[in-house]
């Protein structure tokens, strides 16, 4: 499931600080909480895979993606304002995560978490986060 958005899903902090900004009204600002990300995904994710994978499990690779991020200097911070878009590399992003999580003890296909993270769209989605790249940039 690809959007052609830039690679919002990828920055969705950056995001986050970019609609803060402009709209100083924190009622409709996106703020990213695990947990409930880990709900939706397991929500919209096969059975298959559902019960292959734990909790912890799809957490684990939350916060992988997130070690990513501050590893690519990409991890945006309340006083971080960077240009739009910013490109993530997606294959390098699932590289990183594949080759990290057997040292957490986390056995996991790549088929599989491109489900995980495609499913993490929908977080994304429902919380009003995924725009048109115009949008952030106007």
């Amino acid at each position: 499931m690809q959007k052609e958005i830039v690679n919002v899903l990828t920055t969705y902090k950056a995001n986050v600080m970019h609609e803060q900004t402009l709209n100083n009204d924190n009622s409709s600002s996106f703020y990213y909480c695990f947990d409930d990300a880990v709900e939706v995904i397991f929500r919209n994710i096969s059975n298959s895979i559902r019960f292959k994978y734990t909790w912890e499990d799809v957490m684990l690779i939350l916060e992988l993606k997130d070690e990513y991020y501050d590893l690519c200097s990409q991890h945006i911070t309340d006083d971080t304002i960077c240009e739009f878009p910013v490109e993530i590399d997606e294959e390098d992003l699932r590289k990183h995560i594949l080759f990290h999580a057997p040292y957490n003890d986390l056995e996991i296909t790549e088929e599989d978490l491109i489900e995980i993270l495609d499913a993490e769209l929908v977080y994304f989605e429902q919380n009003g986060a995924l725009r048109d790249a115009g949008e952030w940039l106007n």
